[in-house]
């Protein structure tokens, strides 16, 4: 099995083992192709160390485009298996009947709708170029002084890029340089004046949405910063590590606050609760843990999947947490009980990034699968697939009004939609 080593330690009996091949996907090498490039790991296909990893090649175009598409008009029509179909083959919620082609791919969608759509609809076309390799993570907020509303997408190709939503277009703003190896995970504070990278180099940077300066270099340590996330106040980082802990870090001094130990294993995902009384981690067996933020104190202990947990997302309310897992299911928990509230089937590989609607009417999904899902969080039943990307899903995210999703992946590229429900 590869293994990813610490330089300083060497190699070999005496050297210490940092993460291995299955720390990263959750897979072993004989179980298939796994979702990393050599860039996955370092952000470089050759030069500036190596890595002793044994990786596959990314498939997908070597030019990203990010492209819009309006789908409000469909209504969905479930079908049962064939592509988007989960673990137990449930129906994906896609879209099927009349087909429609585009320049760039055929889409199917529902005859009751074609009559209705507008026109020029697949016309609308922003030929830009994303990212130069996969795009592993975006954000989306506004700007709590102006209303400005800004998108930042974090890539392996070691940038982050920063997007001006006006007139229903994406708008390329600043380009943010520094990092020395890929970006993996990038969040935007909720005054939306501020956002937050960490990367493969085990920095994270703080960034000024306004100049495009960096704020601040945070040294967090080897594979201390997998993800992050501001608190509710923008006050506070939390970051996931290697070694089972939450680091808890100032957003004003740059320094680590406190930390918060699961005693468990790395940890994927972490998202803080709307009303900023909990954080919630998943880890890479599979295991959640629920936090109250001002005690410290672990509250829950959840054991609902079986593989690694890659995304959470509370609820508006912050009632419920919704979790994304390679196993291929999304779970809906009630906090404060701990009791498991619905598990959900549909997606046809793991599930990678999950999103609540702010309205709390609904919530969004992405997956291996290169499919986007919209659910409703009542029904708890898929009532919008999309297909558009050509690799994998890595990010899906909604804006503050929750009219429109974006959503990134492998293949390079930046999606908007306007929400179709």
């Amino acid at each position: 099995r590869s293994k990813l080593w610490d330089a300083s330690a060497g190699r070999g009996a005496g050297g210490s083992v940092l993460l291995s091949l299955r720390a990263l996907t959750g897979r072993t090498q004989s179980q298939g192709s796994v979702p990393l490039s050599l860039r996955t790991l370092t952000g470089r296909t050759r030069g500036r160390g190596s890595v002793p990893l044994s990786l596959r090649a990314l498939t997908g175009r070597t030019r990203g485009r990010f492209h819009r598409r309006d789908v409000s008009g469909c209504p969905s029509q479930p079908q049962g298996g064939g592509r988007g179909a989960g673990p137990e083959g449930a129906g994906s919620g896609a879209l099927g009947g009349t087909e429609v082609i585009t320049a760039r791919r055929r889409r199917e969608l529902c005859p009751a709708a074609v009559g209705a759509l507008p026109s020029g609809l697949f016309s609308e076309r922003h030929d830009h170029t994303a990212h130069d390799d996969a795009i592993w993570s975006v954000a989306w907020g506004k700007n709590k002084n102006d209303g400005s509303e800004t998108v930042i997408s974090g890539s392996l190709d070691d940038l982050v890029k920063v997007w001006k939503w006006n007139d229903e277009k994406l708008d390329l703003q600043w380009t943010l340089e520094g990092h020395q190896l890929g970006v993996v995970s990038v969040d935007i504070s909720h005054t939306g004046a501020i956002a937050a990278s960490s990367s493969l180099d085990a920095h994270i940077r703080l960034w000024d949405l306004e100049t495009g300066k960096q704020i601040k270099s945070i040294d967090a340590g080897p594979v201390d910063a997998w993800s992050l996330a501001f608190s509710p106040d923008s006050q506070y980082l939390a970051t996931g590590s290697h070694v089972g802990k939450v680091n808890i870090f100032g957003v004003e001094t740059g320094k680590k606050e406190y930390s918060l130990d699961t005693r468990g294993k790395f940890i994927l995902s972490i998202a803080y609760s709307p009303d900023g009384k909990y954080l919630a981690s998943g880890a890479i067996d599979g295991i959640i843990n629920i936090f109250d933020i001002a005690t410290g104190k672990l509250l829950h202990t959840l054991e609902g999947h079986a593989m690694p947990i890659r995304s959470l997302t509370f609820s508006p309310d912050s009632q419920l947490l919704v979790t994304a897992s390679d196993d291929g299911y999304i779970k809906i928990y009630d906090v404060q009980h701990a009791n498991l509230a619905g598990t959900l089937s549909g997606h046809g590989s793991w599930v990678l990034n999950v999103a609540f609607c702010p309205d709390d009417t609904h919530f969004v999904s992405s997956s291996s699968d290169k499919s986007v899902k919209v659910w409703d969080a009542g029904t708890r039943t898929c009532v919008h697939t999309f297909f558009d990307h050509q690799d994998q899903v890595w990010g899906v995210k909604y804006n503050a009004s929750g009219s429109k999703i974006v959503s990134v992946g492998d293949d390079q590229e930046i999606h908007i939609y306007d929400c179709p429900v």
